[in-house]
């Protein structure tokens, strides 16, 4: 292997460790809370919900 190319392996490597890095170690998450019965997006203090009075409520961090 030629030393250019080992540069640019070296580079490529280091730009895909930085960008993995970037999405693992993001804060600014979005939390839905969604019935698993209907689909309808309540508010996280509730535990039933509103349309259809299920009481399974799932939560997704996105």
């Amino acid at each position: 292997m030629t030393d250019r190319r080992r540069l640019n392996d070296r580079s490529s490597n280091r730009l895909l460790r930085t960008a993995i890095e970037g999405v693992l170690k993001r804060r600014n998450r979005t939390i839905v809370d969604e019935c698993r019965h209907c689909g309808t997006s309540v508010s996280s203090p509730e535990h039933t919900c509103p349309t259809c009075g299920s009481d399974e409520i799932v939560r997704y961090t996105i």
